[in-house]
């Protein structure tokens, strides 16, 4: 029997000869039917060669350390990575982080999709919303798809997956006389900033601009002249800059009331001279300083807003149910009981599409009127 160090050859029982290697495990390999010792031992140098510059196929990441790459190499805003880091550790890692990401199959995704919907919420005992879930998996669904773009995985599972349908959502649109009652029961410990408070309820009803755009609105976007607001930049509590972009990205003009001339005349009456806002901005150069910043030279804070001005005014009011957000549902409610056309309204508001708009749809008295008139004749 000749025999070399990277293959050899065996003579089998029937007078062939068997071409023997070894592979880049260590174990041994073998293929009979040669007719001579030459050819059974070329074969079996072929193999050993063969064997030892395959190359081992690459394991895919486990979601986790994929997860952690991604997350890092991504372009979003601040709000938003702080918000899906929290999600991404509370709900997919506990599931799928020591998971590799080609041995997670579609129906695991979406059992743990139907598992979510019974999952505490933080802090509270009821499940979390089907929202809230519906978030996560988007979320979930994100990470794979990036995996297939960087070849990590030939195809995402997160396909055709059955989300839980959520309630409708409560709606609270307010009355002219609710705005007024909140607006009057806006009190300050020192009073220094009680207007400033007024005309945040103010503009937010008379322009359905969101918090974020009113927070970040500058004096030189009011134009009065013309009578218009130009809704461009907004703040980022997150980052502690102003952004130069609204939510949509899309720079939009809303009319100025008069209601919101008046707030604003207050509010102008109150500057102080400066020339800037003196915050840092995302891209460019301040033109002038924001038109509502309180006493103490800072912008609107969303959260303290509604705890420290908001729910106390509606409490003193007996306004019950409402969120500083349902100043922007107000402002298109009115807009559309007056019969201004959807598509306009989402304009004004900024919406990324006609969709958002369609919950104010069914407002429209002009809808129920041709109704009656067809069914009346």
């Amino acid at each position: 029997m000749a025999r070399e160090r990277r293959g050899w050859a065996r003579r089998a029982p029937d007078g062939a000869w068997r071409a023997c290697w070894r592979d880049r495990d260590g174990r041994q390999r073998s293929r009979s039917g040669f007719a001579s010792e030459r050819a059974a031992l070329l074969a079996a140098l072929q193999e050993s060669a063969a064997a030892e510059s395959a190359v081992e196929p690459r394991r895919a990441p486990t979601w986790s350390q994929w997860s952690a790459r991604w997350l890092a190499e991504r372009d979003v805003e601040p709000s938003t990575e702080r918000s899906d880091r929290q999600r991404a550790r509370r709900y997919l890692e506990p599931r799928w982080g020591a998971v590799r990401l080609d041995e997670i199959a579609r129906r695991d995704v979406q059992a743990w999709v139907r598992e979510l919907g019974s999952t505490p919420a933080l802090g509270r005992d009821e499940a979390i919303s089907p929202s809230t879930v519906a978030r996560v998996y988007r979320l979930m669904s994100a990470s794979m798809r990036a995996a297939v773009r960087a070849g990590e995985i030939a195809s995402s599972p997160c396909s055709d997956i059955v989300l839980p349908r959520p309630a409708p959502g409560p709606e609270r649109f307010l009355t002219r006389a609710e705005v007024d009652a909140i607006v009057h029961h806006i009190h300050d410990r020192d009073r220094s900033d009680a207007t400033l408070w007024r005309a945040v309820v103010v503009l937010g009803t008379e322009t359905g601009m969101r918090m974020g755009e009113l927070a970040g609105l500058h004096w030189h976007r009011v134009d009065t002249a013309r009578g218009l607001i130009a809704v461009v930049e907004s703040w980022d509590p997150t980052a502690r800059r102003v952004k130069a972009y609204p939510k949509s990205r899309k720079p939009r003009a809303v009319p100025i009331t008069d209601r919101a001339a008046a707030a604003l005349a207050e509010l102008r009456a109150r500057r102080d001279g400066a020339s800037t806002c003196g915050l840092p901005h995302s891209t460019g150069r301040c033109h002038s300083p924001l038109v509502l910043r309180t006493s103490a030279g800072n912008p609107v804070d969303p959260h303290n807003f509604g705890w420290k001005v908001w729910r106390p005014a509606c409490e003193a009011a007996g306004v019950s149910g409402a969120r500083p957000h349902d100043m922007r549902h107000t402002y298109a409610s009115w807009l559309v009981q007056r019969g201004v056309p959807l598509q306009q309204v989402s304009e004004l508001l900024g919406h990324s599409s006609m969709a958002v708009t369609q919950r104010y749809a069914h407002l429209a008295a002009s809808q129920h009127a041709a109704v009656l008139a067809a069914l009346n004749q």
